[in-house]
């Protein structure tokens, strides 16, 4: 009975011991992602993201769209401010904090075309999906 009562304690032990590790090692993957974020946008772009819970990203090939992209959820593409797709798009590695927001600005700097192709399209404007038939 005392030697069942002390693997329990251990067992309970270690199970606290592996939760504070892993609530440490979350919070420290955090840090290094806020740090990422600072060294990669601008004063501007941090501002209005902490603000609006959104990184604007321009396009490089249409003049006027822009990448609403969120902490979470959907892409919005906006052109000269008004909505024209909601697109779904996600890193293939879970990244921690805001680092996927980053991870989504490179691509879409890097390789747009590739980035919508892969993205699905979750909504369209109807003037968006006439442009794309027509």
């Amino acid at each position: 009975m005392f030697v069942s009562s002390i693997i329990f304690a251990l067992v309970v032990l270690l199970g606290i011991g592996i939760w504070v590790w892993c609530v440490h090692a979350q919070r420290m993957a955090v840090l290094r992602a806020e740090a990422l974020l600072e060294k990669h946008l601008t004063p501007d772009e941090l501002d209005h993201f902490n603000k609006t819970g959104m990184l604007r990203v321009p396009s490089q090939l249409t003049p006027g769209r822009v990448y609403a992209v969120p902490t979470s959820g959907f892409i919005s593409v906006l052109e000269n401010n008004n909505m024209v797709m909601r697109l779904c798009i996600h890193p293939r590695a879970i990244l921690a904090g805001r680092e996927a927001v980053l991870a989504h600005k490179m691509y879409i700097e890097a390789a747009e075309e590739e980035y919508v192709r892969r993205a699905v399209i979750v909504w369209r404007s109807a003037s968006t999906a006439e442009q794309a038939l027509g």
